[in-house]
């Protein structure tokens, strides 16, 4: 009796290696027990791919094809986590600091040489309305400095007084002739050009209308100061004033330093020829010049030194023999104004442009001049 055949024999043994095959493909394998980092993974849940039209399950978001929760995701414009912490300088501006208006240096008392504004209006704040003008000698003006995001305003005060700065003032141990300046038509006023004083009429006199001034008499040092007074016609004009021996009864000629300056007795060179240019040692060949702003001066005129219309100016004529440049406080008087000995020139005032004529109405200004 042949032997029973086995049950596991070679042929069934194969077959059911192929049902296992099939059994293991069709079902994923179990996680591996603890600890395992085998996970599932469905598309369009939180951490796995997103759909093939960019989207996800439920609010998460689809980023860089991986599907996130909303919390978390970086901000589509600055790529930073859109729910972090702003940094300090995204923080919205807090409301600005008040500024109260403050006064600048055009504020306060400046000296009559000074004709324009030396610098700001205010120093905080802003300007309400237009800049005011530079006042006159004498007189005040005020301005207001705004504040700004609710601060204060403030009032401004600037004033003109009638002293000069002190490197333009009359050189000290000198004294200011005042009266009885022109022997021969008895001026009784040497401190004025015009009616009632040296010249019968306003600057600048007009050809033909000479005076014989002296400069200086006695043993102390003494000048002359005279005030004179442009208006709008002088723009284009132009002229000299010419210098010539006096004779009797001023025996005595001295070298002079004569100025057409902003300040009564100024001989200071550097501040004169940054004022008007009018600073000059004139003689017989040699003619003191001056022009208008407009003036275009030529021959015998030229290289005048230059006057503005509507302004107070003073002719400072001082007799010294010291070299033109040297500081007011080291003048010397010409020796030959000493010892008693009256001393001076005849001075003719020249018109070169308009004529006579033309300017001649003018010259007598009743508002300035004091015309009958």
């Amino acid at each position: 009796m042949l032997p029973r055949q086995s049950r596991y024999s070679p042929l069934f043994a194969l077959a059911a290696s192929l049902a296992a095959a099939v059994l293991l493909t069709a079902c994923p394998a179990e996680p591996e027990g603890p600890g395992s980092n085998q996970t599932t993974c469905e598309t369009g849940d939180e951490g796995c791919p997103c759909y093939g039209n960019d989207t996800c399950n439920g609010d998460l978001l689809c980023v860089d094809e991986v599907c996130v929760a909303a919390q978390g995701a970086p901000d589509a414009d600055t790529g930073q986590d859109a729910d972090a912490e702003p940094d300090a300088g995204d923080e919205p501006d807090a409301d600005p600091t008040p500024i109260d208006g403050a006064c600048g240096d055009n504020a306060g008392d400046h000296f009559r040489d000074l004709h324009d504004w030396p610098g700001q209006f205010c120093s905080a704040g802003s300007l309400a309305g237009d800049p005011p003008e530079m006042p006159a000698p004498l007189e005040d003006t005020s301005w207001t400095c705004q504040g700004e995001s609710g601060g204060a305003d403030v009032t401004c005060e600037a004033a003109r007084v009638d002293q000069c700065s002190p490197d333009r003032r009359p050189p000290s141990g000198w004294t200011q002739i005042t009266s009885n300046c022109d022997p021969q038509n008895q001026a009784e006023d040497c401190t004025f050009w015009g009616p009632g004083g040296v010249w019968p009429v306003g600057f600048p006199g007009g050809s033909g209308l000479t005076r014989r001034l002296a400069s200086g008499q006695g043993s102390i040092p003494q000048y002359l100061s005279i005030e004179l007074r442009t208006f709008d016609a002088l723009a284009d004009a132009y002229g000299r004033i010419v210098q010539e021996s006096a004779g009797a009864p001023i025996p005595a000629v001295p070298q002079t330093i004569v100025t057409i300056s902003s300040c009564p007795g100024d001989f200071n060179e550097e501040a004169i020829m940054a004022d008007t240019g009018c600073y000059d040692r004139p003689s017989a060949i040699r003619a003191f010049r001056w022009q208008g702003p407009d003036a275009e001066p030529t021959g015998a005129y030229a290289s005048s030194c230059v006057l503005q219309p509507n302004r107070t100016y003073y002719w400072n004529i001082i007799p010294s023999n010291s070299p033109l440049g040297t500081a007011p406080e080291d003048l010397e008087v010409d020796p030959v104004c000493l010892d008693g000995v009256r001393c001076g020139a005849i001075y003719s005032p020249d018109l070169g442009h308009p004529n006579n004529a033309d300017i001649w109405p003018y010259i007598c200004n009743p508002d300035l001049d004091g015309c009958p």
